[in-house]
């Protein structure tokens, strides 16, 4: 044995190859509230304050400053709900608008809402005007409107508030936005801001309003489909149309349904909307059907109500319900999209939704083809449903396909890409490379992928693409093998993170020269470099191949170099179990090559870490000849 492999193995003695550290972390959350409902009352005094008891029983939060003190007319307060979980209902902004008070109205792109108002009959008569003392002159009067469409920054008003004085040198309010008049700008200096009690007299005070929002941690996180709208008509009116839903949030795929249908036939596409995920988890689109000939506003499919998809557009397209294939005027090839929300027993819901075109083009990988009538489709695209069937031979074929974020492995037919909030379960059934992208948080429930060691499929057994994070699902039960030797089981790339956490459980097995989490082989002049991984939560077991640590580097041969990120635990049962010559968590061996791990850090939870023949439990594998190790 020589010299320096008996100086290794007496150090890994000395560590301990199967090194336990039992250690307890607390953690601390923390929850913001969202508006999502307001409302105005007003009245003399003795209405408002029954009025008030009777609201705050209902869950609605009374504000105390009366919008018109000192003006001598109605006691005008505002109210609001809130709730802890952001969802579409949230209200994202808030604007008083003087003179008319229609119920509802366009401003920026987005649908106002005039707030509901009660109390008085003379206040209710005025629309639930804030400077009542004024109805005289319709220039000052105001109403309070709101949206709940999104804007790009996510935000939800979280708080408002009013700032009640003697003079008006008092305008904004640190944290805030101040209300202007119409939507306008307030400087920061308070130029624009506009006092409620405009024209009210000297006696009045002078009042304004500002509110505060926030951007959800959850907002855009998971974005699932909750509503889709089908419209039609001629190319002019169609493209104002699309230009109109855009501008509202909408998302419209540029795909004319009607293509190549010839003249005379309707412009046909399809928008949908997506709503972050809620905690309730409800109102998200569950399933697509298309119905040919009758279509009712709703009926039943398989235990479920489905719904007509709402049309507009031209005359022609909304008095036949919506037709998406208006080329054919036979009521056997009419469709209509109908879609529910009830749920299924995997607890799907819809993210995305595809067109595919042209003859040989029936299927979409990871996606549900529909049929007619909801009949299923084969994997061969047998029973696809063309939506230009029976127009003629000038037209294209066109299939509809829709997404749900529980992806069934068993029934991808290529290479796969998880993309964010995408739910992995069943046993891929093919040899085919599914990846994470870069910034996604993907949930295995109850996945297998299960590497065959076959130098025709060298990849990973999940290839992170970027930062991800991989959610074990509660009680379920993860396995992940490599493809090949050569290849972790999990590969974090160069500069990115990979984070593991939930209460499921996961088995991850490295090929051959191979971590079972971090990085692959490097032979000759290669370099690899593996990104940091952060275990927060479950019961992960992590085994490396031979040469392999079980989470961290490879083996490194000749002068080639491994060069591993920090490695974190905060939580969880971790067993990490290193291949010959690997650590349980830190180096592969190092034969003649140079490896290079960076900071291992357990702040918690539960840790088993075993090195191989002549691997350390926590640090490096074994070392030959000029090779070099660096912890």
């Amino acid at each position: 044995m020589s010299t320096d492999r008996l100086i290794h193995q007496l150090r890994s003695v000395r560590i301990g190859l199967a090194l336990i550290l039992t250690l307890f972390a607390a953690a601390s959350s923390w929850a913001t509230d969202y508006i999502t409902d307001v409302m105005v009352l007003g009245g003399d005094k003795s209405t408002v304050s029954e009025m008030k008891l009777e609201y705050e029983q209902k869950g609605w939060i009374f504000i105390d400053d009366d919008l018109n003190d000192g003006a001598g007319g109605d006691y005008v307060h505002v109210l609001y709900k809130k709730s802890s979980s952001y969802s579409s209902n949230v209200i994202t902004d808030i604007i008083i608008k003087t003179g008319e008070h229609p119920d509802s109205y366009i401003f920026n792109g987005r649908t106002y809402y005039r707030a509901p108002h009660d109390g008085s009959e003379y206040f209710k008569s005025y629309g639930g005007n804030l400077n009542s003392a004024t109805t005289v002159s319709s220039s000052t009067n105001m109403r309070l409107y709101y949206t709940k469409e999104e804007f790009s920054d996510k935000r939800a008003v979280s708080k408002i508030a009013f700032t009640v004085a003697d003079n008006n040198e008092t305008k904004t309010k640190d944290g805030y936005t101040t209300l202007g008049r119409n939507g306008a700008v307030v400087g920061s200096d308070g130029s624009g801001a506009l006092d409620l009690n405009e024209g009210a007299g000297s006696d009045s005070k002078y009042i304004y309003m500002h509110i505060s929002t926030v951007q959800s941690v959850l907002a855009g996180a998971l974005k699932y489909i909750s509503d889709v709208v089908v419209f039609g008509g001629e190319k002019d009116d169609v493209n104002a149309l699309k230009e109109r839903y855009a501008s509202q949030g909408w998302v419209v795929i540029d795909q004319d349904l009607n293509d190549g249908a010839g003249s005379g036939t309707d412009y046909v596409y399809l928008a949908y909307k997506k709503s972050p995920l809620s905690e309730d988890g409800n109102g998200f689109i569950t399933d697509f059907i298309i119905k040919t000939d009758d279509y009712p506003d709703t009926y039943e499919f398989n235990g479920r109500t489905y719904y007509r998809a709402p049309n507009f557009g031209s005359e022609h397209f909304e008095a036949h319900g919506g037709n998406l294939n208006s080329g054919t005027r036979s009521s056997s090839t009419n469709m209509r999209l109908y879609f529910t929300r009830e749920k299924f027993s995997d607890n799907r819901v819809v993210d995305d939704i595809a067109f595919t075109t042209g003859e040989d083009n029936k299927t979409k990988n990871g996606y549900t083809t529909l049929g007619k009538d909801g009949a299923a489709v084969g994997s061969d695209g047998s029973g696809a449903l063309d939506l230009n069937e029976g127009v003629g031979y000038t037209s294209d074929y066109i299939y509809m396909h829709f997404a749900t974020d529980v992806v069934d492995l068993a029934a991808l037919t290529g290479d796969y890409v998880a993309t964010d909030g995408k739910i992995l379960t069943g046993t891929l059934g093919g040899n085919y490379k599914i990846s994470i992208a870069n910034g996604a948080t993907v949930t295995l429930s109850n996945a297998v992928i299960n590497g065959v060691d076959n130098k025709n499929y060298s990849w990973a057994g999940l290839t992170c693409e970027g930062d991800c994070k991989i959610v074990l699902a509660e009680g379920s039960v993860n396995y992940v093998k490599a493809f090949y030797r050569d290849y972790p089981g999990i590969y974090v790339p160069k500069d990115y993170t990979l984070v593991i956490e939930g209460n499921g459980k996961l088995d991850v097995f490295g090929g051959s020269f191979a971590a079972g989490i971090g990085g692959g082989y490097t032979d000759g002049s290669g370099t690899t470099t593996v990104g940091d991984i952060t275990i927060n939560g479950g019961t992960v077991t992590a085994t490396g191949g031979p040469d392999g640590a079980g989470i961290g580097g490879g083996f490194t041969y000749g002068s080639g170099t491994t060069t591993v990120g920090d490695i974190t635990i905060n939580g969880g049962t971790v067993t990490a179990t290193g291949g010959t010559d690997g650590a349980g968590i830190g180096g592969g061996d190092s034969h003649e090559g140079t490896t290079t791990v960076g900071n291992i850090t357990i702040n918690g939870g539960t840790v088993t870490a075993t090195g191989g023949t002549y691997g350390a439990g926590i640090g490096g594998g074994y070392t030959y000849g000029s090779g070099t190790t660096n912890i």
